[in-house]
């Protein structure tokens, strides 16, 4: 995830100079699916920061753009029955809280918050004095969002060079034929752990040196990681 010095007008459209040449999450799979199954209609997601900021714009590529579901215009309502996306944003990787975001072809806002209890992850009310912003654009063959979250929303500041979160984007896809995807496997509400993650002006290392701290090996064993780096120990 790249820092910018000029961040993007939200207008949904994501042609700005500063969406060019950014890392892209692609190769969904099948949500539900117990391995890497990929999804027919794929998504592109790009995520840039600057000082106030961060920014996710996504390209949902849609063959069907006339059969788009997009019923839903109140704030929280239950924008998984439109054409969604939800966004998960864990400012660190505890796995024990996380922000969740949603908008759909119209730029509904919905948005909520998820922590860890003794009866298991619930969703609880965010949406009070939050900032963020969102915006919807439909081309002839995608749509696209493109969102804007202060870090005040996040309760955090700007995070630093190499600092890895946990993130995940999901996609309810109905246009034409009803398709759900997310960018890991397994990736649900009630699983932040299988989450994916990013890294803030950093690289795959960055993430490889963070799994060889927390993975523990059972007493007596040894563990080996073999990673864009080499081999982890």
């Amino acid at each position: 995830v790249k820092q910018v010095k000029s961040p993007p007008v939200i207008d949904g459209k994501l042609d700005d100079a500063c969406w060019k040449n950014q890392p892209v999450i692609t190769d969904m799979v099948l949500r539900g699916a117990k391995k890497r199954v990929f999804a027919k209609i794929q998504t592109e997601t790009k995520i840039i920061y600057d000082d106030d900021a961060m920014y996710v714009g996504i390209k949902l590529n849609e063959p069907n753009v006339d059969k788009l579901l997009k019923k839903h215009t109140d704030y929280d309502g239950q924008l998984w029955w439109d054409d969604s996306v939800e966004l998960y944003i864990e400012t660190g990787c505890s796995h024990q809280a996380y922000f969740k975001l949603m908008s759909n072809p119209l730029g509904t806002r919905a948005d909520w918050y998820g922590k860890y209890t003794p009866m298991g992850f619930q969703m609880f009310d965010w949406g009070v004095g939050a900032a963020w912003t969102v915006k919807a654009a439909v081309d002839k063959d995608f749509w696209s969002l493109e969102f804007r979250i202060p870090w005040s929303d996040l309760q955090v500041k700007r995070p630093n060079p190499g600092d890895v979160w946990s993130f995940e984007v999901v996609r309810f896809r109905y246009a034409g034929e009803k398709e759900y995807s997310s960018w890991n496997v397994g990736a649900v509400y009630s699983r932040p752990d299988r989450f994916g993650n990013i890294v803030f002006n950093g690289n795959v290392g960055d993430v490889e040196k963070l799994l060889t701290q927390r993975i523990v090996p059972v007493v007596g064993a040894n563990v080996k990681i073999y990673g864009d780096q080499g081999v982890l120990t």
